[in-house]
């Protein structure tokens, strides 16, 4: 037996920690023994964490090198979204979008916002953290947004809400072209009137439907529902 991987999730009683520990580092083939971290956490891994190493080559290999780009890593999953972070491309990102529980366990903090600010000592410019229902947090550096999630009376399926976000969000940044402090805020909302849609239906039924007139339309009751007069 050349490699081992331990398949994710276990059942309840059998702890994560405990299954990987028992694997031989030198066949652990998803770099999920705790020796195995810490060598690629200092920058010198045994091998390279199989998936994230395919992303990373079939990026190569397409003409896409990473480096020097805007790099997005959604997801937090021990197997693809952390060691993609770790192989030395943290400090590469411009901007970072996780949701809550991501956020918390990268910084190992739990206030969102003191989360969001150790995310951004290790090198991206941007960090947006979803809160799903709650709505999204960004912080970059000298500034914090908050928007709220659009309230709905039904929803049918959050599955996919937050990819959607994602989706909305980059999309607007890219037809713009700008991603200054203005931008960054106005494309949080576009990703969150979007997600809004997307689980008015199962799967894409809401998205395929869906109409340019009708995102304007909710980004200004969007814009209504949270605007107020100063004192």
């Amino acid at each position: 037996i050349h490699g081992i991987l331990v398949q994710q999730p276990l059942p309840p009683h059998i702890p994560a920690i405990a299954a990987v520990s028992c694997v031989s580092p030198w066949k652990d083939v998803d770099c999920f023994h705790p020796e195995n971290v810490g060598l690629l956490l200092i920058g010198i891994p045994r091998f390279a964490p199989a998936t994230p190493a395919g992303v990373v080559e079939l990026l190569l290999r397409s003409g896409h090198d990473p480096s020097g780009k805007h790099v997005v890593i959604l997801g937090r999953s021990n197997i693809v979204g952390k060691p993609m972070a770790l192989l030395r491309v943290m400090k590469k990102v411009h901007m970072v979008i996780v949701n809550e529980t991501e956020a918390r366990e990268v910084s190992r903090e739990t206030n969102l916002v003191r989360a969001a600010r150790k995310i951004l000592s290790l090198g991206p410019r941007i960090v947006i953290i979803k809160r799903g229902e709650y709505g999204a947090l960004m912080v970059l550096k000298g500034s914090t947004f908050f928007a709220p999630a659009f309230p709905l009376e039904t929803v049918v399926d959050p599955t996919g809400a937050g990819d959607t976000f994602a989706g909305g969000l980059m999309g607007y940044l890219a037809q713009t072209g700008h991603v200054d402090d203005t931008h960054l805020r106005r494309a949080i909302v576009y990703g969150s009137a979007l997600a809004s849609f997307n689980v008015e239906d199962f799967s894409l039924g809401r998205l395929k439907t869906l109409k340019f007139p009708e995102i304007n339309k909710r980004f200004r009751e969007f814009r209504s529902l949270t605007h107020f007069h100063p004192v």
